[in-house]
């Protein structure tokens, strides 16, 4: 007589393989829902016709695997890979920028971009460092944190911060960068595509904000935040 466990194992199997089944067709389900919104089709009740509606990006923390932190989102500008990077306002809310000096010239052939924007901006005393890179090349899209390990800082991640968007929000990767001689920077970043399958041929935008500890990192996750949820109107999902 077949012992009860010899009974149980193949039950076992075909529950995990339902489970795995059902599992695979809700994330497709809500991928579907997300490029739904992306496309705008079909029309929600919020949703017009009208020209100049805003542009819809996928947003997360992470670009080479989906984390928590995905979502659908509306935003001021188009910021998806183009020429048009480069027309993101000088003056944004209460900040002023300007283009900033790229230093090592010689590193930008090897991030392959398409599209690679450098500024300065400032609030009062504030003072934010924007870098936006759009490219159709994974090879453009390595986190900040590789860059500031090559120049010898010790980096160390931290919570993602909070941007405030309307009555929501969306969440930035941050991380703390500081030398020996005790400089220390705060560095958020996430990343964009128009599209729910991620991939970088489709095209992808890397936003990063860099903000210098003066006083607190508290507060230079702050002055991030702030100067961030200028790029976005609204969250969908």
């Amino acid at each position: 007589m077949p012992s009860l466990a010899s009974g149980v194992r193949p039950a076992a199997i075909i529950g995990l393989l339902l489970i795995a089944v059902l599992g695979t067709a809700w994330v497709s389900t809500a991928r579907q829902d997300k490029q739904d919104l992306l496309s705008g089709s079909p029309q929600q009740p919020w949703q017009t016709d009208e020209v100049g509606a805003a542009p819809r990006f996928l947003i997360d923390t992470e670009g080479w695997m989906r984390s928590p932190n995905e979502h659908v989102v509306e935003t001021t500008h188009d910021l998806s890979n183009g020429p048009n990077l480069a027309t993101i306002p000088l003056n944004l809310g209460g900040w002023t920028g300007r283009d900033a000096e790229v230093t090592n010239q010689e590193t930008l052939p090897t991030l392959g971009a398409d599209n690679f924007v450098f500024r300065q901006y400032w609030r009062g005393n504030d003072v934010v460092w924007l870098t936006t890179i759009g490219s159709t090349k994974g090879q453009s899209f390595h986190a900040p944190t590789v860059c500031y390990v090559a120049a010898n800082w010790n980096v160390e991640d931290l919570p993602p911060e909070q941007i405030p968007v309307g009555n929501s929000h969306v969440a930035a990767h941050a991380i703390r960068a500081t030398l020996d001689s005790g400089e220390k920077f705060i560095d958020m970043h996430w990343y964009l595509w128009t599209d729910v399958r991620r991939e970088w041929r489709l095209g992808a935008t890397l936003m990063r904000v860099t903000i210098p500890v003066t006083t607190t990192e508290q507060a230079a996750l702050q002055e991030g935040a702030d100067f961030a949820s200028n790029f976005f109107s609204r969250v969908l999902s």
